[in-house]
């Protein structure tokens, strides 16, 4: 396989891209009536908030903070308090990640409505 072969396969994908993109320009408007364009936004952003306090207080509460958490006072413990500290950074960040995607929805949402 030469020099050429190779840019000119790269040349061939790149031109697939740019034509799959243009499609998607071309697109028919997303148009939301106005009521769901105001309340779910607000309700995402709600929605990953209130989650997200919840999560940070769970986490503090049932370990007394994270300063707990993260010095060796907890090793005394054994291994349960190990596996449930697991448990509790996988559930930090499961709720996190809700957040996140929930927020992403919205500005999505709000871009498409009052902005494009």
């Amino acid at each position: 396989m030469s020099i050429r072969d190779i840019t000119y396969a790269i040349g061939r994908w790149w031109g697939s891209i740019k034509d799959d993109l243009e499609a998607v320009e071309t697109m028919p408007y997303l148009d939301w009536p106005l009521w769901v364009a105001i309340f779910v936004p607000i309700m995402w952003l709600l929605l990953g908030t209130v989650l997200f306090c919840v999560t940070i207080g769970y986490f503090v509460w049932t370990y007394k903070g994270l300063k707990y958490l993260l010095t060796r006072q907890g090793e005394k413990f054994g291994l349960a308090i190990a596996i449930r500290s697991v448990e509790q950074w996988f559930t930090f960040f499961w709720w996190l990640g809700i957040t996140i995607f929930g927020s992403m929805i919205a500005s999505i949402m709000i871009y498409e409505t009052f902005i494009m």
